[in-house]
């Protein structure tokens, strides 16, 4: 017969410290320069941002997101 055995020395250590903020990376500022140079398909970015807005997003966030990551990675495989 099986008998499950109790866990009795189980410990939750809660952190003490506040989550640390990050500095703004120098990229983001090439990438706000860079937007007037961007050039995304538009049915590329129409399709984006409707999936985005599905899960959650603002439509402009959604765009914002997108705009930056296209900029990293200027592919338009995604379709």
């Amino acid at each position: 017969m099986f008998r499950p055995k109790t866990i009795d020395n189980i410990k939750i250590k809660y952190s003490n410290q506040s989550k640390v903020k990050q500095k703004p990376n120098a990229n983001e500022d090439a990438i706000e320069h860079n937007k007037s140079e961007l050039r995304i398909p538009v049915d590329l970015l129409n399709k984006c941002v409707k999936i985005l807005v599905q899960y959650g997003f603002e439509n402009q966030e959604a765009k914002d997101i997108l705009t930056k990551t296209y900029l990293i990675n200027q592919t338009d495989n995604a379709v």
